[in-house]
């Protein structure tokens, strides 16, 4: 078996070429970093400790190519080489600037779908009164989080770490919105929704516990 290919440096044109040929785009950066501006497409998945980050590559598809971005290149070069020798992904490499500094004459960066809470409320409520289908609630926690606060009546828990292996099961005509405890998996849970070309956003910040109790209900 001949060994993967070294990561490398990348600049916007090659990274985006690599997108369209179906290389997942991880961007590294705080969430509310991401939710300012955005590569259309690409998945957040914050590298809050680098050298435990390998293990969230979990969240995607095993053997699915991946390029990191970010705000420190440097920091997302480390990753990149971490993750290459895992094996788990084929690493094609990271955005060779800063995010903040991206230039493409037709892609730009942009803002990512968000809800706040009391927007979130008043959404939950219009779905109960008129049963509206076409509206996913997806909680992303674990069940355990899940049962001590229970979920938003009618949501659908699917466990963030699963969520790559059920995508299929989502309705693909849905308005999905996508919560947690805090918002910051939620973020994750719709760009990974997005990236499978679905209606998503996140409610964020705020999550579950921040929902009235009688728009709740236990597992």
């Amino acid at each position: 078996m001949s060994e993967p290919q070294t990561p490398k440096a990348l600049d916007a044109e090659i990274l985006l070429n690599y997108q369209q040929q179906g290389t997942v785009l991880v961007d590294l950066r705080p969430s509310a970093e991401f939710v300012e501006a955005h590569i259309p497409g690409a998945i957040n998945i914050p590298a809050t400790d680098v050298s435990a980050f390998p293990m969230m590559m979990v969240l995607l598809h095993p053997h699915a190519p991946v390029a990191f971005v970010h705000d420190d290149p440097i920091e997302a070069e480390e990753i990149a080489h971490a993750v290459h020798k895992m094996q788990r992904n084929p690493v094609v490499g990271w955005l060779e600037t800063p995010l903040r500094r991206w230039q493409h004459p037709t892609i730009s960066l942009e803002p990512f779908p968000t809800l706040e809470i009391d927007d979130f409320i008043d959404v939950v409520r219009t779905r109960l009164d008129t049963n509206e289908e076409r509206l996913s609630i997806l909680d992303v926690r674990e069940a355990h989080e899940a049962r001590l606060s229970g979920i938003v009546l009618g949501s659908r828990l699917i466990p963030l770490r699963e969520l790559h292996q059920r995508i299929s099961e989502l309705p693909a005509q849905a308005e999905h919105i996508t919560v947690c405890m805090s918002g910051e998996r939620a973020i994750t849970g719709a760009s990974m929704l997005r990236a499978h070309d679905l209606n998503a956003a996140a409610l964020y910040p705020g999550g579950v516990p921040h929902v009235p109790f009688e728009l709740r209900e236990s597992m």
